[in-house]
């Protein structure tokens, strides 16, 4: 499963700075990327978008305003079928599991390495993760 993310800019409106931004941003090295200190929150509410989830990582000290170039900060929803991952310039990336599926708690910790900016290859992670439990 891969989640893509398509951001274009609404009608003739002036073009806002962060989707200027997306094309740098997007191009990050899976490789390098991390989850931020205390950039996992765990029962969020996913009706939040960018501002609502800016004012729950800021209780924490998380300035998303702050995020370098492959840094994430992760929410995932109570019922754990849902996650937004943050990155620098205000982009937010949605995985939403099919009907009666949860997200896989080992694939949380892999998010980093199988989100490339735009996607999350929630299938190859969670392949390294049944992998890892069988010893392969």
């Amino acid at each position: 499963m891969t989640l893509n993310l398509d951001i274009k800019p609404l009608g003739k409106k002036k073009v806002h700075p962060c989707y200027l931004k997306f094309e740098k941003i997007s191009m990050a090295n899976p490789g390098k990327n991390r989850i931020v200190s205390n950039g996992y929150f765990a029962n969020s509410d996913m009706r939040c978008g960018h501002t609502g989830l800016a004012a729950i990582a800021k209780k924490r000290g998380i300035n998303l305003d702050n995020l370098g170039v492959g840094d994430l900060v992760v929410f995932v929803n109570s019922k754990q079928d849902k996650v937004k991952v943050a990155t620098a310039g205000y982009t937010l990336s949605y995985l939403r599991m099919p009907s009666g599926q949860r997200i896989n708690p080992g694939v949380i910790s892999l998010i980093p390495k199988f989100f490339n900016g735009g996607q999350i290859n929630y299938s190859g992670a969670l392949r390294q993760v049944i992998m890892k439990e069988f010893g392969q």
